[in-house]
């Protein structure tokens, strides 16, 4: 890697799951990779006075992000920790649907049948 850069810490923001990939890819590629909450580094910025929203400011965020918050280093699961964590979003996302079901059931001048009744 002669005159290839070296970077400390790539800040990647969480993206609802989608920075998965390129977080895993980093890191497989010995990269130093750390994944952020979005909001905190909003508050950051605001309490910076970084208050224009462009990529170009939004990379120099992030940098002086890591530089001063200085976030934790990913650190890989093994294949059934991403599994385990895998049914755990699962299970929030059928919760959240069961929720919202269950509201429109309520708001329903017709009668909701549960699928598990007979």
């Amino acid at each position: 890697m002669n005159g290839a850069l070296r970077p400390e810490l790539i800040i990647v923001e969480a993206t609802g799951g989608y920075q998965r990939a390129v977080v895993l890819g980093l890191h497989e590629a010995g990269l130093p990779v750390a994944v952020v909450n979005p909001a905190r580094v909003r508050q950051y910025a605001r309490a910076s006075g970084l208050l224009a929203k462009t990529d170009k400011l939004d990379a120099f965020t992030l940098a002086e992000f890591g530089k001063q918050m200085k976030p934790r280093r990913f650190e890989a699961k093994s294949e059934s920790g991403r599994y385990v964590t895998a049914l755990l979003v699962r299970r929030r996302q059928v919760e959240e649907m069961l929720k919202q079901k269950k509201a429109a059931c309520g708001r329903s001048t017709l009668t909701c049948a549960s699928p598990w009744s007979g």
